[in-house]
């Protein structure tokens, strides 16, 4: 059970393994937790659901202090979209596939390691893949993987040390 702030929620088990993680998004303003239909926190996280392409791209811009950037996306799924400005500092900063990507479709951890090598500019698009993840051997991200693993951001599964890019 964790409470931050007056958000209670109910679902985080304070002997988890992502317990500090989920205490500091909080604290930090990357995470609030669930919403209802009427946008009112539900005291929930929910650490087992899968997060959209919008959900995790406003995750990754928060950690990294850019937050939000006013204007039109040039993609028109995200028009008119709770994230729409989180799409707009994607735009603006360069980050891939932010301009043909579906907001609400389910974001695989492939995609999340590539915004944060590019958003804290880890340089994974010059570095040449070292077998950092044995289910990875090269690709257009390949790059981006080996940045996160050698800034020690991701790290594989405990047992297998696999990134499991497209889950």
């Amino acid at each position: 059970l964790v409470e931050e702030e007056g958000i209670l929620f109910e679902d985080v088990d304070g002997d988890a393994w992502y317990y500090n993680d989920v205490i500091n998004a909080r604290q930090d303003g990357i995470v609030s937790g669930l919403k209802d239909e009427n946008g009112d926190l539900t005291g929930e996280f929910n650490p087992e659901a899968s997060i959209t392409n919008a959900e995790a791209l406003k995750m990754v811009l928060e950690a990294a202090g850019e937050g939000t950037a006013s204007g039109t996306s040039s993609n028109e799924d995200v028009q008119d979209h709770w994230a729409e400005e989180y799409f707009v500092q994607a735009e603006d900063l360069g980050l891939s596939d932010v301009k043909t990507l579906d907001p609400n479709a389910t974001c695989d951890r492939g995609q999340v390691a590539v915004w944060v090598s590019e958003v804290f500019e880890l340089g994974g698009e010059d570095i040449e893949y070292d077998d950092a993840f044995p289910d990875v051997s090269g690709g257009s991200d390949a790059g981006h993987y080996q940045a996160v693993y050698e800034y020690g951001i991701f790290t594989g599964d405990s047992e297998t040390g696999n990134l499991r890019p497209n889950d």
